[in-house]
């Protein structure tokens, strides 16, 4: 008897995981690109200046532990 969550093994389970996660690209889209594989996550950034580099990942980094928290 389940009370809560999925059972492991389940149909549902990726499907649930996949709706649950799909809007953590959308909190970092306007400054570096999050792609999704499954269960994995990839944040890339580039710039040719080092300062701005910093900036956006530290904004990036801001922003995904914004959508951590919320979800």
């Amino acid at each position: 008897m389940v009370k809560q969550g999925v059972p492991q093994s389940s149909v549902l389970g990726p499907l649930l995981f996949i709706i649950y996660i799909n809007n953590l690209t959308m909190s970092v889209k306007h400054v570096s690109k999050a792609i999704l594989f499954a269960d994995d996550t990839s944040v890339t950034l580039t710039d040719k200046d080092h300062d701005s580099f910093k900036q956006k990942t530290n904004l990036s980094l801001t922003s995904l532990n914004q959508w951590f928290d919320i979800n």
